[in-house]
């Protein structure tokens, strides 16, 4: 018996069926996120069934930030991104990158970054997830992949900010570039393709783009869902 047929015999009964999830969990470190099915993080099916959405679409929600995105941001997706930053499934960076590199059109980059999380969730998390999913597109595209930003201090979740403006005073200069990236005189000019797990309201893509474009960098951004 499968561990997806194990969860659908006792779905009739929700306190079982969470300890038997627990169990599968430990027993069948990569079953799917979505429908635990054994031996893949997120499998083909569940993967198809993402609620895709058009370039189209994200250039009229989010005209200044020239964003391609795979998904909506919804239920699906947010437990695709919560198993991977909470469960500590670092194989579905894999998952995830692969989604990018195959349902988006990316341009043309020199190299590949990432959005850096809070200092904090990074050391609670044990791990960069944001960099993990950059890393793994970089080695798609047979790309570099840099490390330009440093968080500086710790902000509250943009997705928790009630206003614009509240979301662009939570972000204001709680990041800055690198000194290692900003010496590294070979890298004017270049194009930079910015990396992040979720846009929900594109503040801090447009913020972290800023501050590549002072250093004379062209950018793009791509993330995995967004919300529209």
């Amino acid at each position: 018996m499968s561990p997806a047929t194990v969860l659908d015999t006792v779905s009739f009964f929700h306190p079982l069926r969470t300890i038997v999830s627990v169990l599968l969990t430990l027993f069948f470190p990569h079953c799917c996120c979505l429908c635990k099915k054994p031996f893949t993080p997120l499998c083909e099916s569940c993967a198809d069934k993402l609620d895709f959405c058009t370039q189209f679409e994200t250039k009229i929600f989010y005209p200044n930030n020239k964003l391609q995105a795979v998904c909506r941001f919804d239920r699906n997706s947010q437990k695709i991104i919560h198993t991977f930053k909470y469960q500590n499934i670092k194989d579905l960076a894999f998952s995830i990158a692969k989604l990018i590199v195959l349902h988006v059109p990316l341009p043309p980059t020199d190299f590949v970054t990432s959005v850096p999380p809070d200092p904090l969730r990074k050391k609670q998390r044990g791990f960069d997830h944001t960099q993990l999913i950059a890393q793994t597109i970089a080695q798609y595209l047979d790309t570099p992949y840099i490390e330009c930003f440093t968080k500086k201090e710790q902000t509250q979740a943009q997705a928790k900010t009630r206003s614009k403006a509240e979301r662009e005073q939570n972000i204001k200069n709680a990041f800055s570039i690198t000194t290692s990236f900003i010496t590294t005189d070979i890298l004017n000019g270049s194009s930079i393709l910015l990396v992040d797990d979720v846009c929900t309201t594109g503040t801090t893509l447009q913020y972290c783009n800023a501050l590549l474009e002072e250093c004379g960098f062209t950018t793009s951004n791509v993330v995995f869902a967004v919300k529209i």
